[in-house]
């Protein structure tokens, strides 16, 4: 009887019930991507001359982001590596450019280059352009567009 009892409460070593071994498939990070076709301003070469408005850009419906992760944006006037510049804008889709307000702005040749970098991963603590786009997680992905400016007048900026 004793035997019955121990069979029926651990079952004959024939009716062991492992769990089923799984393989997991490692998660993909689906990339970030910006639609060039959806740019307010598409990306391409323009020239500012006698003080007109600020050059507004916006990426916010162009932005194609499949994984709905988190996304952190930076903008960037003139960013040359190495030099620790500071990152123009931050964490914002929108960036209203004033040649007239930032202090890495050149006239004439070579125009004016504009970068926005979106990631999908926390970039690092520190907010310098250098670390921002060289330090970034192993799965994180970046998207990117370019706009270019020539400067070509920048007379009404000083004022007489």
């Amino acid at each position: 009887m004793a035997r019955l009892l121990l069979l029926a409460l651990f079952g004959s070593p024939a009716q062991c019930l492992w769990p089923p071994e799984y393989k997991v498939a490692p998660e993909v990070n689906e990339p970030v991507t910006i639609d060039p076709e959806l740019l307010t301003v598409p990306q391409g070469w323009y020239r500012w001359s006698g003080c007109p408005d600020v050059f507004n850009l916006d990426i916010t419906n162009a932005i194609q982001n499949p994984d709905n992760d988190t996304l952190y944006i930076a903008w960037f006037v003139n960013y040359e590596e190495g030099l620790g510049q500071r990152i123009d804008d931050l964490y914002t889709p929108e960036f209203a450019f004033d040649p007239c307000d930032n202090p890495k702005v050149v006239t004439g040749n070579p125009p004016n280059r504009i970068d926005v970098w979106v990631i999908d991963r926390a970039p690092p603590p520190s907010l310098s352009a250098d670390d921002f786009r060289t330090t970034l997680a192993a799965d994180a992905t970046v998207a990117q567009a370019s706009w270019y400016l020539l400067v070509e007048d920048d007379t009404c900026c000083f004022p007489q």
